[in-house]
């Protein structure tokens, strides 16, 4: 079970056309994208999900599969950060905006499929066995109008099939020339775009954050060992996909480029058999104020 989908991932990664490389990012953008990935993670967590492995740089940015084993869908990201501005149409499609004309230029025009959005589509659209979409994630909004006069910008995560009439209509027109020909029209739906409360320059503060809340519900002895924790998962997720070589197969892919539920799993199962001092520095505190060898004002003091 799952044989045709994980050979269909492995073909996919390892499409020269389609799979990103570590060298295409700064160190400040892969802490970004690694940073996202983990809160990504915790949010699965909590969500309940039974399983998941995410792929860094081998299917766009990073992929998340629902399965290691058997996967049946998948979620393809590209992470970006933006130091300044919105991202605006022509950055993210390589299209002409509508309304307006394309300079007078010696050299060829952009091409769609060089675009962020034009790489996300034509990665969804290699996979036949699996369900997949494209999510374009940045801690800056996307200034795309929306149908009913809002922006992409301000509003919610959404997928392209909101945008207003004129720029779903170039979109769709420009996403067409990535199918072959005889094959489904274009589906805008398939990509969405997000903005993320993120800070460019440094991601793990709203991450240490997020871990914060995470184990104040799951372990709250644990919760003062947030950032030892988010540095554990840093320094693991970190370096995957650094390597630019190729992958024989599935089992090497995953090794070298992936991270699993389990491995996750294991990392919040080891936390519990650390001991948190904080917490060890209160039981003893209440110990010695149940034998009456502390004072109120004396364990305050301690603390």
């Amino acid at each position: 079970m799952g044989t045709n989908q994980i050979e269909e991932v492995f073909r996919v990664a390892t499409r020269k056309d389609l799979a990103e490389t570590g060298g295409g990012h700064n160190q400040k953008g892969v802490d970004f994208q690694r940073a996202w990935a983990i809160e990504r993670m915790f949010d699965l967590e909590k969500s309940g999900a039974s399983d998941f492995l995410f792929l860094f740089e081998s299917i766009q940015d990073v992929a998340e599969l629902d399965s290691p084993t058997a996967p049946s869908s998948i979620r393809i990201y590209q992470v970006k950060k933006k130091d300044r501005k919105e991202w605006r149409w022509a950055e993210l499609t390589h299209l002409v905006e509508p309304g307006k004309k394309r300079r007078a230029s010696r050299t060829p025009p952009p091409d769609i499929k060089d675009s962020p959005i034009g790489k996300l589509y034509s990665a969804a659209l290699a996979f036949k066995e699996l369900k997949c979409s494209g999510r374009f994630i940045s801690n800056s909004g996307c200034d795309l109008p929306l149908n009913g006069g809002g922006n992409a910008a301000t509003s919610l995560p959404c997928d392209l099939s909101k945008l207003e009439a004129e720029h779903l209509n170039a979109l769709t027109l420009g996403l067409e020339t990535l199918h072959k020909a005889g094959t489904l029209p274009a589906n805008p739906a398939l990509i969405h775009v997000e903005k993320i409360p993120m800070h460019p320059d440094q991601p793990t503060r709203q991450l240490i954050g997020t871990v914060v809340l995470f184990l104040n519900e799951r372990s709250p002895r644990h919760a003062g060992q947030a950032q030892a924790l988010v540095e554990a998962l840093l320094a693991k997720v970190g370096p995957l996909g650094a390597k630019t070589d190729s992958c024989p197969n599935f089992d090497e892919l995953k090794k070298e480029r992936g991270y699993s539920k389990a491995e996750f799993s294991a990392a919040l199962s080891n936390l519990e058999d650390v001991p948190d001092l904080l917490a060890l520095m209160e039981d003893w505190l209440d110990k010695l104020e149940s034998e009456g060898g502390l004072g109120f004002m004396e364990k305050l003091a301690v603390r």
